[in-house]
C-alpha cells in the first residue's frame, strides 16, 4: 500500500492536484485494515479459512492484534474473567468469530 503510493505521500506538502486529502484518507483507512488483520484488506468481503492443521499459522499469527488475542483470551478465561471486545470493523468481528469459533473455549 505504501509503496503503490510513495511518490503521491512524498509530494504530499506541494500543491499536488491529483493527488486529494480523500486520497489520504482511502490510503490512511487500507493502512488501518491492513493492521487489524490482512484479510480485511486482501479479501474485503469473502475470505477462506484455513485448514485446521494451519490455522494458527495463515490465520492467528498474520495479525499481530490476532497474536495478542491468542495469548491473552486463555489467560483471563482460566482466571475466570468476562471479556468485551470492541472493533470499529463489522468484518474484523467477523474475524474474532471465525477465531473464536475454532478454538471453543
Amino acid at each position: 500500500m505504501l509503496i503503490r503510493n510513495y511518490e503521491n505521500l512524498q509530494n504530499l506538502d506541494s500543491k499536488n492536484k491529483s493527488f486529494t486529502k480523500m486520497s489520504f484518507l482511502n490510503i490512511m483507512m487500507n493502512l488501518r485494515l491492513i493492521c487489524n488483520h490482512p484479510s480485511l484488506f486482501l479479501y474485503k468481503k469473502d475470505y477462506e479459512l484455513p485448514p485446521i492443521n494451519k490455522f494458527k499459522e495463515e490465520f492467528v499469527d498474520i495479525s499481530n492484534k490476532m497474536k495478542f488475542l491468542d495469548r491473552i483470551i486463555p489467560k483471563l478465561l482460566m482466571r475466570g474473567h468476562k471479556m468485551l471486545i470492541f472493533s470499529q470493523f463489522v468484518m474484523m468481528l467477523d474475524i474474532l468469530g471465525d477465531y473464536l469459533r475454532f478454538n471453543c473455549w
